[in-house]
């Protein structure tokens, strides 16, 4: 085993048996994405796809479509399906991040006048039924946002998971076909 496999190898055990974020700030995700940079760059469509796939997601790194799509390229042009497909995709998957920054800007935004505890304003008075029902629609609104975001939050986890499980065979076929070049059958 050389001494590159050697590395791979640690970041998969590490990604394997902690805790990982998807936000990427967990270091064993960041020595992985440093691994699979590297591999990436010896021009491996496979590794090219999963590095894409980092991107796209943010683990280990800082969430950017456009390298996302810059790697997908180069292992599309290789001919790696999984990236022939996220080419294809490309378009659905840039609405779906503009609608997720959209719906989190939206949490994020301070309350309204209407939603505010601050009665003493005159059209408040004048109409409260109306303040009311408004208050009522915005609450009811900032509660499905919120549930919005909660099923948003467990589809990443999920989606997470989803890789890890995936990444996980990667690496170990990986392994395999290094071992197996080092060791060939006779």
């Amino acid at each position: 085993m050389n001494r590159f496999s050697a590395i791979l190898l640690f970041a998969a055990l590490t990604f394997i048996s902690t805790g990982i974020y998807a936000d990427g700030t967990h270091g064993a995700m960041v020595k992985l994405f440093q691994a699979q940079l590297a591999l990436a760059q010896t021009n491996q469509p496979d590794a090219q796809y999963y590095l894409g796939e980092m991107y796209e997601n943010g683990y280990g790194t800082k969430q950017n479509l456009d390298e996302a799509f810059a790697w997908y390229g180069k292992s599309a042009h290789q001919g790696y399906e999984e990236a022939l497909q996220k080419m294809q995709n490309r378009k659905n998957i840039l609405q779906e991040f503009k609608q997720g920054q959209k719906i989190d800007s939206q949490i994020a935004q301070p309350l309204t006048r209407s939603q505010s505890q601050d009665n003493s304003r005159p059209i408040e008075k004048k109409r409260p039924a109306i303040t009311q029902q408004l208050a009522a629609a915005q609450v009811t609104s900032l509660e499905q946002q919120r549930s919005l975001e909660h099923q948003r939050q467990a589809e990443k986890a999920a989606k997470l998971a989803d890789f890890k499980r995936r990444y996980t065979a990667y690496l170990k076929a990986l392994e395999h076909d290094r071992q197996s070049e080092a060791y060939p059958m006779e």
